[in-house]
């Protein structure tokens, strides 16, 4: 049995439900290419995940985008403590985040398109680099959009 490449742990958790189900399907995919790379299938075998994962990062990137800039633009909710989420909005550096969105993507599919172009190295490591690419946009951009939403007070954006 080939053990996750990525264990899905509360701390990649931002608190909005529909998002950190999409995290979840992230690394479920990831852990299914890792699966089908260590069971020595072909690229042309894996490009239908690798696809997959392409396609789900672009439309989770475009769904948080729209959440976060439903926050940053819209009426601040009644009973919010406004310095509490100010302060988080602050760190979560929305801007920012959603330019990184953009760079996180290209990379992927430089990637993606590297071992679809059979390069050696790329192949060997695409599980890891994949892992690497998740766990760098979850930690520095994702996790700090914790305390936004904790911040609303568990109202759904």
């Amino acid at each position: 049995m080939i053990l996750p490449l990525i264990t899905w742990t509360e701390e990649f958790a931002i608190g909005h439900e529909s998002l950190d189900a999409e995290h979840h399907s992230l690394v479920d995919c990831i852990n299914e290419i890792h699966t089908a790379q260590c069971a020595n299938q072909s690229s042309s075998q894996m490009k239908p995940l690798v696809n997959t994962l392409y396609r789900l990062a672009g439309d989770h990137f475009q769904h948080e985008n729209s959440i976060m800039n439903r926050i940053y633009s819209g009426p601040l909710p009644y009973g919010v403590d406004k310095r509490a989420f100010l302060n988080a909005m602050v760190d979560a550096d929305v801007v920012e985040h959603n330019a990184n969105h953009k760079r996180s993507l290209h990379q992927l599919n430089t990637t993606i398109r590297d071992f679809n172009a059979g390069f050696g190295a790329v192949e060997q490591e695409l599980s890891l680099d994949l892992k690497v690419w998740f766990i760098d946009h979850v930690v520095k951009y994702d996790v700090p959009l914790r305390r936004v939403f904790q911040s609303l007070a568990g109202r759904v954006v």
